[in-house]
């Protein structure tokens, strides 16, 4: 499928590598399909757009370039409604805030966006874990080069 998008343009979406939320994410639970927007000029980014309202779309970043040994305790839970498998390919991607003058990049690791590529379903996992901040600077901005 094809759509328009102000932020990309027209984006050409195969609708097999469409992403299933099935809760959707913190805020936008009405929103459950999405797809992921690569390309090597957006990198170290990605973008997680929803297809059925592409104005919605959030950039996405590997969660160890804000932590090197980050960890995601999946649940029993999380484990079932991502339907993973010990052969799944899973993705742990964080949502992050872009850079203005006043605000470095920053990401949300106590809020990861998990996705099984294989299945191509999605969840977004709330973590309790301490260590993690909703606003956790990236390794480059702390003077740490991630490997």
């Amino acid at each position: 499928m094809k759509i328009q998008t102000q932020m990309f343009g027209t984006v050409e979406i195969d609708d097999e590598k469409v992403l299933v939320f099935a809760d959707g994410l913190l805020g936008f639970e009405e929103h459950t399909r999405y797809a992921l927007i690569e390309a090597e000029e957006l990198q170290p980014l990605t973008w997680l757009m929803a297809v059925d309202e592409p104005e919605i779309a959030f950039p996405l970043a590997d969660a160890r370039y804000f932590v090197k040994d980050y960890e995601v305790g999946i649940t029993k839970d999380d484990r079932e409604a991502l339907d993973v498998h010990e052969s799944d390919d899973i993705a742990i991607l964080t949502i992050v805030s872009l850079p203005t003058e006043e605000k470095p990049l920053t990401a949300n690791l106590r809020g990861p966006v998990v996705i099984n590529m294989t299945s191509r379903l999605g969840r977004q996992v709330v973590l309790r874990d301490e260590r993690y901040s909703h606003r956790q600077p990236s390794l480059a901005e702390a003077g740490v080069v991630a490997t």
